[in-house]
């Protein structure tokens, strides 16, 4: 279970879409979550709803149900979005595997504080790279991409997918 944040929408709907990582993660079985909070905060980047396509046919599930207010208290730094995923993450922490996919540093932090699984949106890809998907060609492409989007990313976080 893979629970995103905003960052990672905004990645792959929005700076790098002709790659629709999304929808290979789910041919792959894999299943992507949002919450309520999440929708709300990329709707606001993109009115042109690209999120209701995935939300509507079920290759993205949403979660309407997240209260964060104690969180909100202790990390009034972090956004919504990313407050909502970590709580998710709490709530689910002991009774099944899943991951928050967060890339704000901060965010990633914390949630790895209060003893969180984690990945980042590139995380994702390296899955779909280690399933093939995808030839060192087109890494090197998809690389080229998110070096040329408004993504802030490490070369360091870059250069593990290119391994």
């Amino acid at each position: 279970m893979k629970l995103l944040d905003t960052s990672c929408l905004s990645l792959f709907l929005l700076e790098i879409p002709v790659y629709d990582f999304l929808n290979e993660l789910f041919c792959i079985n894999e299943s992507l979550n949002i919450t309520k909070q999440v929708e709300n905060e990329f709707m606001f980047k993109d009115p042109s709803n690209k999120l209701d396509e995935y939300v509507n046919s079920g290759k993205i599930l949403l979660n309407n149900n997240i209260e964060y207010d104690e969180l909100k208290r202790r990390y009034p730094m972090l956004g919504k979005g990313e407050l909502s995923i970590i709580q998710w993450g709490l709530n689910l922490k002991d009774t099944c595997s899943y991951y928050c996919v967060l890339d704000d540093l901060k965010a990633r932090k914390i949630a790895t504080s209060l003893g969180l699984s984690i990945s980042g949106s590139v995380g994702l890809i390296v899955i779909l790279k280690e399933k093939n998907k995808y030839s060192k060609y087109k890494i090197d492409e998809i690389i080229d991409s998110i070096e040329n989007s408004n993504f802030r990313i490490s070369d360091f976080v870059l250069n593990k997918l290119r391994e």
